[in-house]
């Protein structure tokens, strides 16, 4: 994170730059503390700012069309997740990358922009997902949600907005009468199963690449051993429909030894009736500090909450109502190399600035560039409903 800005060669924008944002954060402390989010908002103490962050990690993220902003063609859905993705391609493979955010040790270096108390790397570890299956996947996106997805990444010919996003997955009959939807929240991605009349629960079988070990433990989670440290599938729940209500059965999983496949083994259960399973992924690492996650929160005056922050190279901006229940909007903005989001402010018209360092040479612009140090200092504008970025520049930094 920038901590210490010694910046060179910056002129009369700085000035400008450095006067908008006074008058924005004036604007931002002076808001009314009308509800618990707003001052949780207006005064992000540590131990606030980790509640409202644990409330929006469980938050639905939508899957999102891939239409040229991933290179990759295999690439049909995504969800961008707070601590990484979950990426589809074209032959059913899920492919999740989680982060790990560890903190540093203070270093003497005032002038290097990643010292500091909070100076914090990231490392990654990408775990690939296959259904073991004869069946032919064809998938498709489900239920329209009240999220826009917008895309500033590189040149402006590569930014999109209002990308195709959905609520669920469906990868149709994975297995011979068994059907598969995938959903995605802050830090979890959650398969469903429906095992259909004369299906075999048995018949389920997925393999796990890039991890060095599955093991069930006493709680009868699914531990996921990984180089940078354990994920977890919840206890998989299992249920069947009956006037109405969920008749639960024995579920539990199936690992056999010395092994990285598992499936599922059920009670007794009515074969006349569909059967529902339903295991969540989940990151343990998000949850050692979920504070990290957003490093910068604000309110409009329309009591929407924006959360912004870095997971992985580029910066995101989120916008969820004044409740927290929905998300909004999603926004990410970035180059070919790492930035990080440190700050954000609303102004009276309800326009959304975020400030921060990039490495890129391509981060996103729109006006004449003070270029280039190995670390620039940017600041970003955006529209209430982050589709269009206004303004945005870098006015160099360090190196």
């Amino acid at each position: 994170m920038v901590r210490v800005l010694t910046m060179k060669g910056i002129g009369k924008i700085v000035l400008l730059l450095f006067v908008t944002s006074v008058a924005v954060f004036l604007y931002v402390n002076h808001s009314e503390a009308k509800s618990s989010v707003r001052h949780i908002v207006n005064n992000q103490s540590g131990n606030d700012k980790s509640l409202l962050m644990k409330h929006v990690l469980s938050r639905q993220i939508p899957f999102i069309e891939n239409q040229g902003q991933i290179k990759d063609p295999s690439v049909k859905f995504y969800a961008a997740l707070f601590d990484g993705t979950v990426v589809l391609n074209e032959k059913g493979d899920m492919v999740y990358t989680f982060i790990r955010k560890e903190h540093l040790p203070p270093t003497t270096n005032s002038g290097n922009c990643d010292s500091g108390d909070h100076n914090r790397v990231e490392k990654s570890v990408a775990v690939k997902e296959t259904l073991l299956c004869p069946e032919p996947i064809t998938m498709k996106g489900l239920k329209k949600p009240e999220t826009s997805v917008h895309y500033f990444i590189g040149a402006r010919e590569e930014w999109k907005s209002n990308i195709p996003a959905w609520q669920e997955v469906n990868l149709g009959e994975v297995y011979k009468g068994i059907e598969l939807n995938l959903r995605t929240y802050g830090i979890s991605v959650e398969k469903v199963f429906t095992v259909n009349r004369g299906a075999e629960v048995e018949d389920i079988k997925l393999s796990l690449e890039g991890v060095k070990g599955l093991r069930v433990n006493k709680d009868g989670e699914l531990e996921i051993e990984t180089e940078l440290g354990i994920l977890k599938m919840t206890k998989p729940v299992a249920y069947q429909e009956e006037q109405g209500k969920k008749k639960f059965i024995n579920v539990a999983y199936n690992v056999p030894e010395d092994s990285v496949t598992y499936g599922f083994e059920v009670g007794t259960y009515d074969r006349t009736k569909p059967l529902i399973i339903d295991p969540l992924l989940a990151s343990t690492f998000a949850g050692e500090a979920a504070a990290d996650i957003g490093n910068a929160i604000a309110i409009d005056a329309n009591g929407n909450v924006f959360v912004a922050g870095t997971t992985g190279a580029d910066i995101f901006i989120r916008k969820f109502s004044n409740d927290l229940s929905v998300l909004l909007a999603s926004t990410v903005i970035g180059g070919s190399e790492t930035e990080e989001g440190n700050a954000m402010a609303i102004d009276s018209s309800g326009k959304v600035y975020i400030s921060g360092g990039t490495r890129s040479a391509n981060y996103p612009v729109t006006t004449g560039v003070a270029y280039k140090s190995s670390f620039d200092v940017v600041v970003s504008k955006f529209s209430n409903d982050l589709s269009v970025l206004e303004a945005s520049t870098m006015i160099g930094g360090f190196g």
